[in-house]
């Protein structure tokens, strides 16, 4: 999930999570909604100056750089979601998904959970998300390069990718443009490699992230909270198995529909058309 969907997710807060209505068109907001994971609290005074951290901003930058230079890569993702019900007990509730992107206007990931086998093929031309278990299908024209494509995706048909700021040409802008404060947390493990903690505050939500050790400064783990939302709701996902550089066939950003599949339309934002 991208830091801007984070800001206004009125609809996980409302608690409609269904992402099929009754007549059959497709709503994206919550096909791939990212997770919630551990919240992170400060010793810093709450009359205290915030600060931003040269060393926090410098290796969110030095991972941004690295990232940009991929021409292709392929990642494994474990997906959590904290849903406050109506007693506002906060419920966890998780998924896997896969990404492959080819760089400058290629892309496709899956999302499955026990109710969910969900995917999104963008060839350059078009994005379609595809629903296995309902075998539904919609399909849009899109611009022809991802960052206008994630812009157009996230903001007229409701599709949020999980971790979809990690997939920018300019993730450092993107993250930092309205911060307020950064601090390096420290040294840490995932997976067994060491990843460095950062921590991040704008004025609608906060986000840590975890960068890989060394001369391959990939993201580990990216959690947001969303904190003006009502129980502060955190969404996350967690990155393994990365591949850099992979060749990619790129008749796999291609969707060819099944047998039996249904062609429905995209429920737009504000009732636009794509």
């Amino acid at each position: 999930m991208s830091r801007d969907m984070m800001i206004n997710r009125s609809l996980v807060a409302s608690g409609d999570t269904k992402p099929w209505t009754s007549r059959g068109r497709l709503v994206l907001a919550t096909v791939f909604m990212t997770l919630a994971v551990f919240a992170f609290t400060t010793s810093t005074s709450a009359a205290a100056e915030p600060a931003r951290s040269a060393q926090a901003d410098g290796l969110l930058k030095k991972m941004s750089d690295f990232m940009s230079g991929l021409k292709s890569f392929s990642v494994d993702t474990t997906n959590t979601m904290e849903y406050i019900d109506t007693n506002g007990q906060k419920l966890d509730f998780g998924a896997n998904g896969k990404a492959s992107v080819m760089r400058p206007d290629r892309l496709v990931a899956h999302r499955v959970d026990l109710n969910q086998d969900d995917s999104v093929y963008y060839d350059g031309k078009t994005v379609t998300v595809y629903a296995k278990q309902q075998n539904f299908y919609a399909t849009a024209p899109v611009p022809a390069n991802l960052d206008d494509a994630l812009d157009f995706m996230r903001d007229l048909i409701q599709i949020d990718l999980p971790g979809a700021d990690l997939l920018y040409s300019d993730i450092y802008k993107g993250m930092t443009w309205n911060e307020t404060s950064s601090s390096y947390v420290g040294k840490e493990s995932i997976g067994g490699k060491s990843v460095d903690h950062l921590a991040f505050r704008t004025p609608e939500i906060d986000f840590q992230i975890w960068i890989q050790d060394g001369d391959q400064p990939l993201p580990m783990r990216y959690l947001i909270t969303s904190k003006w939302v009502t129980g502060a709701p955190q969404y996350g996902v967690e990155m393994s198995h990365w591949v850099v550089n992979p060749k990619l066939d790129p008749k796999i950003f291609e969707f060819k529909a099944p047998a039996g599949a249904t062609k429905i339309d995209f429920l737009t934002s504000q009732g636009a058309k794509p």
